[in-house]
């Protein structure tokens, strides 16, 4: 049979208190990378009240996924972000406004604006707001070196050219 092409979005509802029922979906971003590893999608409102994502490298070169591409260091052109091409969102933190539109103080990364907050993330799968609003991720290694991150606006996290601690060792 044909392949599959797996694909995410985040998508909005309404509440309605007096039904206790949800209505109105509306998805603020779609066409989405997601494989059959590596996911992550972790959603985190921030107290600037913008939407974090993780996305995941989607188990690229690893296990079932050996020969796939890992694109957690490639980064969209302006033309990809206009066009809502979201290929090069593996490997990434996005961030977005609560309509799923880029943030115009979203970090021009690659010579790009895009929903990229940040890049090179194997598998963050926890994120969290600290003191100071500063955003935290934990993320999976790939046999060792997992990683606790204070993620930063623009910043490159290594991988796959750094797991765990920044001395280029896997």
């Amino acid at each position: 049979g044909p392949a599959l092409n797996r694909r995410g979005k985040i998508r909005r509802y309404t509440y309605d208190a007096a039904t206790k029922l949800l209505g109105k979906p509306t998805d603020l971003i779609s066409n989405l990378p997601a494989g059959n590893d590596h996911l992550a999608f972790r959603l985190a409102f921030g107290p600037d009240q913008k939407l974090y994502l993780s996305i995941g490298d989607q188990g690229a070169n690893w296990l079932q996924n050996y020969c796939t591409p890992n694109r957690a260091q490639d980064l969209p052109t302006t033309a990809e972000a206009q066009a809502q091409d979201w290929t090069r969102y593996q490997g990434k933190m996005l961030r977005l406004n609560l309509d799923g539109t880029i943030p115009t103080d979203n970090p021009t990364v690659g010579g790009a604006r895009s929903h990229i907050y940040s890049y090179g993330h194997r598998n963050p799968q926890g994120l969290a707001f600290g003191p100071g609003g500063r955003l935290y991720s934990s993320e999976h290694g790939p046999d060792t070196d997992d990683e606790f991150n204070r993620i930063e606006a623009g910043r490159n996290y290594g991988w796959p050219y750094v797991a765990g601690y920044n001395d280029d060792r896997l």
